[in-house]
């Protein structure tokens, strides 16, 4: 079988099905890592993305993989929950465990600051983004004109 993709191009399908999930490191984003950020997510612009970094408790990290920023995610920290922004996973590492393991580092991130709720607004047609949540035990709490509300909230055996 061929080696992990390492590099800094851009991945195959081929290459995908030789990466362990557990080959990504999810960190705090920085200004060089928007290019990649961008690429990642069409619908917003840089200026969004510097827009709501300036928020007070809006932060933003980024999955990579070896040197390759593959996903990332913007959320706000309130004062009894974490709320999701964007949650985005480029389409070549999809079902790969990247989206997971931003996931799971929100977990942590839950325990850390004494929070039991993650939440999550997302249009209705994104059917996609609707099962990876419900996979890791977020519930729609809320359904709106084509918004649903999505929500976890920790377990005792989640800390």
């Amino acid at each position: 079988p061929k080696a992990a993709h390492t590099g800094t191009q851009a991945m195959t399908p081929s290459d995908r099905d030789h990466v362990k999930p557990t080959q990504c490191h999810v960190r705090w984003i920085v200004t060089r890592d928007l290019p990649e950020v961008l690429a990642i997510d069409q619908k917003w612009t840089e200026f969004d993305f510097r827009e709501s970094l300036r928020q007070r408790n809006c932060i933003g990290m980024v999955a990579e993989s070896g040197n390759q920023v593959v996903g990332y995610v913007l959320y706000v920290l309130k004062k009894n929950e974490l709320c999701i922004i964007r949650l985005k996973v480029h389409s070549c590492w999809k079902r790969t465990g990247i989206g997971s393991a931003i996931i799971n580092k929100l977990k942590l991130k839950l325990s850390q600051f004494r929070r039991q709720l993650m939440i999550a607004v997302i249009e209705d047609a994104q059917n996609e983004l609707n099962d990876f949540l419900r996979h890791h035990k977020f519930k729609a709490v809320f359904m709106g004109r084509r918004l649903i509300r999505m929500q976890y909230k920790m377990q005792e055996n989640d800390q």
